[in-house]
């Protein structure tokens, strides 16, 4: 509508809708940076993570960040226009230098978003200024509440929160938080577990690998930056290496739930029948079709490992980083060889229980030859439709819905390779 541009150039004009249209476009131009940040927070500590993105070889990767630290006890992550992001963080430690100036004790997370927000709502209700282009994330760790976290808005609305997300997958994040974070009022674990949950919740929403230069991490109530024990109260960033070494405890972790996963599913592969009690049923379809998954069961778990990689580019890192690969790919593929032959072997189960109503203790002849016909023809259909590909797809929703890290799943076809390397 043509008449919406009168209201597009004034911000302080409402349009007949009562929207602000200058504003609705700050928040847009959050989403436009496309840098995704995380905010979480946990029983001890507070995490901000955001993506890193150097836009240009030429550019001093130490020279761009959406991190800032506002005081010695809190910072933030800004998402958004890195213009306004470096403009608002000087203003926000402006206000936080002039509280401890006249107070006497660093200004609170919560009193700095709050005039923060008051900043901002300034901005949206005066014709000569325009709002900042930013969504602030603000963590600290306060001596008397603990933990703190709050997002302040450009329209200058503030709040705090137990988890929270700002960028093009905003929702996507949310809604892997809050299944988390159900019925909690925070992250559990230790520090180590709430930046977890953080990259994984980054990872999940945009399916992708990070290297350690590719996010940024900022902490309070983390560890030490002299590298003793315990913990730092005040706000500092992860360096490279620390990012770097917690991502390869997810790679192991997640190797470990697969393990644990496939062993389960071994226990159930074993403890299925494999000859019936009638040895006249022996060479029929069901009891063949239990034969062959604990036959094809047991060559899964014979397999010996091979997760030799061939010498990676990047030095020991690239290369431990390449064998975690190695090993997550072997897990992953026997996980999904077991499911497949725990679904064939429960599709001959319930062939077995159909087949045993049918002939209620007797013997197969000519009164009852269609009823088992049926029967067999439903086997074959349920066995034909246990696919890889259903397989595959059903795995991945099962792991996204239990929050865990998925980014480095193998894909379908590493896992079909591997198998068929395993079956000649």
């Amino acid at each position: 509508m043509a008449g919406n541009a009168g209201y597009d150039r004034h911000i302080t004009i409402f349009s007949e809708q009562g929207r602000l249209f200058q504003v609705e476009y700050a928040f847009k131009a959050i989403t436009a940076a496309n840098i995704m940040a995380v905010g979480v927070r946990g029983k001890d500590c507070a995490v901000v993570l955001s993506q890193k993105k150097v836009p240009d070889k030429l550019i001093d990767p130490s020279s761009v960040s959406h991190i800032f630290q506002i005081s010695p006890s809190v910072g933030c992550v800004m998402t958004g226009s890195i213009a306004d992001a470096r403009a608002f963080s000087q203003r926000a430690q402006s206000e936080a230098a002039d509280f401890k100036y006249k107070y006497g004790y660093e200004m609170p997370c919560d009193a700095l978003a709050k005039r923060l927000a008051n900043i901002s709502q300034v901005y949206t209700q005066r014709a000569y200024m325009r709002p900042y282009g930013v969504a602030t994330t603000l963590i600290s760790l306060d001596s008397e509440v603990g933990p703190q976290l709050f997002k302040c808005d450009p329209a200058g609305y503030y709040v705090g929160y137990k988890g929270t997300a700002a960028g093009p997958k905003q929702q996507e994040a949310l809604n892997h938080l809050e299944k988390k974070l159900k019925n909690k009022d925070h992250a559990p674990g230790d520090w180590k577990d709430v930046v977890e949950l953080a990259i994984t919740t980054l990872s999940t929403v945009l399916s992708m690998d990070f290297k350690k230069t590719e996010i940024e991490i900022g902490i309070v109530g983390g560890p030490r930056p002299d590298g003793k024990e315990g913990t730092h109260a005040g706000f500092r960033r992860l360096t490279e290496d620390e990012i770097d070494e917690s991502v390869n405890e997810y790679r192991t972790a997640r190797v470990a739930e697969l393990l644990a996963d496939f062993r389960t599913l071994q226990y159930y592969i074993a403890a299925a029948p494999c000859n019936p009690t009638d040895m006249d049923d022996y060479y029929t379809e069901g009891w063949a079709a239990l034969r062959q998954c604990a036959l094809d069961g047991q060559h899964i778990l014979n397999c010996a490992a091979d997760v030799t990689v061939p010498c990676a580019m990047g030095g020991p890192e690239e290369q431990a980083k390449a064998e975690l690969k190695q090993v997550n790919l072997d897990a992953y593929a026997r996980r999904h060889e077991g499911q497949k032959i725990y679904l064939r072997q429960a599709a001959a189960q319930r062939w077995i229980e159909w087949r045993d109503q049918i002939l209620l203790g007797g013997r197969p002849h000519s009164g009852n030859q269609a009823q088992l016909r049926v029967v067999d023809q439903q086997l074959r259909a349920e066995l034909a439709a246990i696919t890889d590909e259903v397989i595959y797809s059903e795995l991945q929703v099962s792991d996204i819905g239990m929050g865990r890290w998925t980014a480095e799943d193998p894909s379908l076809r590493a896992v079909q390779r591997w198998v068929r390397t395993r079956r000649c």
